[in-house]
């Protein structure tokens, strides 16, 4: 395991270990990755006004933890659509068979200094319960970003629109 994240070493920001989440890490680039076998799920975190947030792995696993977000859009890997468009090349980048996306608003009633208005995932797998390698996700980790974060513009533009 420690040679498996040894190649990946100049893309991470922070590590750690989250309870029943194995190795997180976090990207350069904010991007917060949980290897969850048989799958990694890759989460971007916002702001209210759609910037980019920089999270530490502490911060992450708190944001991520249960009862914290309201589902907003759901986009099926599986299913052919115009949403579905941009996940298929996250998919072909990421070397995964699997993908689903989706966006959520926080709805923590936990006080938090400064919480994130959105966040924007990404489940990746593969079959035969293995996951994508690391690091293929690494590589594909600005691919992955610019696809989560369109996402969350898209939101916020339907936000706005209503």
């Amino acid at each position: 395991m420690r040679s498996q994240y040894a190649r990946i070493r100049p893309a991470i920001r922070d590590v750690g270990i989250g309870f029943l989440r194995g190795v997180v890490i976090v990207l350069h680039n904010g991007l917060f990755v949980q290897s969850i076998a048989p799958a990694h799920i890759a989460s971007l975190f916002f702001t209210c006004g759609g910037a980019r947030m920089q999270p530490t792995v502490a911060e992450a696993l708190r944001w991520t933890g249960p009862m914290r977000w309201k589902r907003e859009t759901t986009i099926l890997g599986w299913r052919r659509s115009a949403a579905s468009a941009g996940l298929e090349a996250v998919r072909t980048a990421s070397g995964a068979a699997l993908v689903n996306a989706f966006v959520g608003r926080y709805s923590s009633r936990a006080f938090e200094p400064s919480p994130p208005g959105w966040i924007a995932t990404v489940t990746l797998g593969r079959t035969l319960l293995t996951p994508p390698p690391i690091e293929r996700l690494a590589a594909a980790s600005e691919v992955i970003a610019g696809y989560l974060e369109g996402l969350v513009w898209d939101q916020l533009a339907q936000a706005g629109a209503s």
